[in-house]
């Protein structure tokens, strides 16, 4: 299958997606606020191309089987995650995206993972529906509902205490990137690819077909992202703090 039919989770995962990209845009245009208007346009729309450029590649891909081919070494859908991960790698060192960061309000950065509820709903229904493993789910070993969960608990928490909260954010971020790491593996080893471990029935092959390719090209590295961009916010705080 190179594509799901348009039923509720696909539907909800669509949805999902187009939110999590004007979030996106919002977000350039906050980090760009100090910036003259001609400046923060540009920026704002060529961010906007890039992310509509690689959502585009990367379903076109998909919905032509480019990700079926599961025999390849690399395996082919290690392309859904390495740019979006280097990218994000890369955006880290950045100074000044660092300064601009520093304007963001922090209960924001981990507020906006309550997604993952959205995201852990439909990968349920989709396990129900026998498109996925019961692994891949809170009924297995995805236990990622819980930072969805939280996060809004955590936002407010971080909103309400201020600098006085920075290790409580840093843990519930360390702990959200675990959870992510461990569906990530776990997603990976159960792939039909040479690097399979983990035999599950169905295979993990549902993130090689559209739209659910989006899933680790687009809304894990929002997940992550978050963590890492709220762990900087809170580990450049300690510093200015000392």
């Amino acid at each position: 299958m190179t594509a799901y039919p348009l039923d509720l989770p696909s539907i909800l995962f669509l949805m999902l997606v187009i939110g999590l990209s004007f979030g996106f845009v919002a977000l350039v245009l906050r980090l760009c606020a100090e910036a003259t208007a001609p400046r923060r346009r540009l920026v704002t729309f060529g961010a906007a191309a890039a992310l509509a450029s690689w959502l585009t590649f990367v379903g076109l891909l998909a919905w032509n089987g480019f990700f079926q081919v599961t025999d390849t070494i690399p395996p082919r859908f290690l392309l859904l995650l390495a740019p979006p991960l280097v990218a994000i790698v890369a955006s880290l060192f950045s100074k000044r995206l660092a300064q601009a960061f520093d304007d963001v309000r922090p209960e924001l950065l981990i507020g906006f993972q309550s997604f993952r509820i959205v995201m852990e709903w439909i990968l349920h229904r989709l396990y129900r529906d026998g498109s996925i493993a019961a692994l891949m789910t809170f009924e297995g070993r995805n236990f990622d509902i819980l930072i969805g969960v939280t996060a809004p608990l955590a936002a407010l928490y971080v909103a309400k205490r201020g600098p006085a909260s920075r290790w409580v954010a840093i843990g519930w971020n360390l702990f959200g990137l675990a959870l992510l790491l461990n569906v990530v593996v776990h997603g990976v080893l159960s792939a039909p690819t040479p690097l399979r471990m983990i035999i599950t029935t169905p295979p993990n092959t549902f993130v090689l077909a559209w739209p659910y390719c989006w899933l680790p090209a687009f809304v894990v590295p929002c997940a992550l992202a978050g963590h890492l961009y709220s762990l900087r916010y809170w580990i450049r705080a300690s510093d200015r703090a000392s």
